[in-house]
């Protein structure tokens, strides 16, 4: 589980810096960056004993990043996870589980995140969603 929070941190903070070197140009959007990562993201996550606790460690290695890029990534954070949720990246139950996490607690940064995101997990939690 080190291994996978290490790497999931070093992709985090590889899309704040593609996002944030992006500034002067069009900034590519949260699904852009998604699926630009989708793949290598997907593999890393594939390639571990818990599918479940490699998303959810993906997840809060975002938010741990949310937390040190600021409030310019927090705005980010709804479109992020829709687009780690349409990418099947990160599954619904995941997403909801980490939304209301209170175990381990979050931290003061954890919250934040999870304000910002609520208005994605609060429709994840009322729609249905066809599956394809």
């Amino acid at each position: 589980t080190a291994e996978i929070a290490s790497s999931t941190a070093e992709i985090a903070s590889s899309t704040a810096e593609i996002a944030s070197s992006a500034a002067d140009a069009a900034e590519p959007s949260p699904a852009e960056l998604v699926r630009a990562w989708r793949q290598p993201l997907a593999w890393l996550l594939c390639r571990c004993d818990d599918v479940r606790a490699a998303q959810l460690e993906l997840l809060r290695a975002y938010e741990s990043e949310c937390a040190d890029a600021g409030h310019e990534m927090l705005l980010h954070a709804a479109p992020t996870l829709k687009a780690l949720w349409e990418a099947e990246v990160v599954e619904e139950a995941v997403i909801l589980d980490w939304a209301d996490a209170t175990q381990p607690r979050p931290s003061a940064a954890g919250h934040r995140a999870r304000k910002f995101a609520q208005p994605f997990c609060s429709w994840l939690r009322t729609s249905e969603v066809e599956s394809s």
